[in-house]
């Protein structure tokens, strides 16, 4: 999923966010995993085969953070951190996780690697 048409907007009432307007291809996206999710609790059977993502992970995208920044966060990783583990600079790992920078699928495998998560769930679609 292109990330470039991705935007949330949080609409607080009484200083609670009770919606969240988002694009509906992004929409149906998670809504697809958490019935897969329901599915298997209801059955008691396994997660559904495939990389597995993290609510927390979910919940970042949705916020319009880039794949990289919210498996970052989800690692407890620093920018500064994840270049040193990759061999960059901080201000590499800063443009990656700009929503519209895009990198080689080796740069996102040794990406993938650093943050133990399956590259393409770093792949903008």
């Amino acid at each position: 999923m292109n990330r470039d048409f991705v935007e949330t907007k949080v609409i607080k009432e009484g200083g609670r966010p009770p919606f969240v307007i988002m694009d509906y291809r992004y929409f149906k996206r998670f809504q697809d995993i958490l019935e897969d999710i329901e599915d298997a609790v209801d059955l008691e059977l396994e997660p559904p085969e495939g990389p597995y993502v993290p609510m927390e992970v979910v919940h970042r995208e949705a916020d319009g953070c880039s794949p990289i920044t919210a498996w970052r966060e989800f690692r407890g990783l620093t920018q500064k951190e994840l270049a040193q583990k990759l061999g960059v600079s901080q201000a590499q790992v800063a443009k990656w996780e700009k929503p519209s920078a895009s990198a080689r699928k080796t740069t996102l495998a040794k990406i993938a690697r650093a943050l133990e998560c399956d590259p393409s769930l770093l792949e903008h679609d």
